[in-house]
């Protein structure tokens, strides 16, 4: 097991780019080559100076195709479906990331939100991105939509799971008040249907409260707020903060028994 040439392995990845693949794994490549693993990593190494290929988690890989070259890396939409399977482990994009597929956010976002199950997994930095994991319990598969990218599919969260995240791991994304603006640019692909699938799937009461509270604040959802209501009524929630970062306080509350304790400035 000796030396392995560079072009042995850039013709055995450009073979995989022509089939449509852009992402591959040590474990995978490792039988198809004669040489040891240092010499395979040493040739990975190589590729990868080159901007060929890059590293984005321990025997992982992506391939960089050349409309990518200037920025050296894949956006995270095009290789996440690729490292969670590699992984092993059920997952989605949401909160931020999900809602730039439903039209809900203005900008690209600078970080990628993916939603999986423990153990938990470190931030990925890698070529100026950044991919945050976050730890659901369960992933809630019927709340889940396949969205089909340039290299394959993404699993992400539907419109009503994206608001409700939004509120969860508000903290993640800015506070609560970044999270109402997001939900508002999300209520034209938000539905009732949508709304009470939330309930059904035991989503904490306290999240869909303050998602409640902040359909109501918009009155072109309103309607959606009472169908949430109506679906939520028997539970009897609790009085809650709407931010579980602000100062408690004992104001007078509203049908949602939510405490407005920051100010949400809302446009009409």
């Amino acid at each position: 097991m000796g030396h392995l040439k560079d072009n042995y392995l850039f013709d055995f990845i450009t073979d995989l780019q022509s089939k449509g693949r852009f992402t591959f794994s040590l474990p995978e490549i490792r039988p198809i080559f004669n040489v040891s693993d240092r010499a395979l990593k040493e040739a990975l190494r190589r590729l990868a100076a080159k901007n060929r290929i890059c590293s984005v988690r321990r025997n992982f890989y992506i391939i960089i195709p050349p409309e990518y070259l200037a920025q050296r890396i894949l956006p995270p939409a095009l290789f996440v479906d690729d490292m969670m399977r590699f992984i092993g482990k059920p997952y989605y994009a949401g909160l931020l990331s999900a809602a730039v597929f439903h039209g809900a956010a203005h900008q690209q976002p600078q970080e990628f939100f993916v939603v999986t199950v423990k153990p938990a997994h470190r931030r990925i930095s890698v070529r100026g991105i950044a991919i945050n994991f976050l730890i659901r319990g369960r992933i809630p598969e019927g709340l889940i939509e396949k969205k089909q990218t340039e290299t394959g599919y993404l699993n992400i969260s539907n419109p009503a799971l994206t608001a409700i995240d939004c509120i969860s791991y508000a903290h993640r994304i800015g506070g609560i008040g970044r999270a109402a603006e997001v939900i508002r640019d999300l209520v034209p692909a938000l539905t009732g249907k949508g709304l009470v699938s939330l309930v059904k799937a035991d989503v904490p009461v306290p999240a869909l409260q303050r998602l409640g509270f902040l359909l109501d604040r918009f009155p072109e959802s309103r309607e959606l707020a009472e169908i949430l209501h109506e679906a939520l009524s028997p539970d009897k929630p609790g009085r809650i903060m709407l931010s579980a970062a602000g100062e408690k306080k004992d104001d007078s509350v509203n049908r949602w028994n939510v405490v407005e304790n920051v100010k949400v400035e809302i446009d009409e």
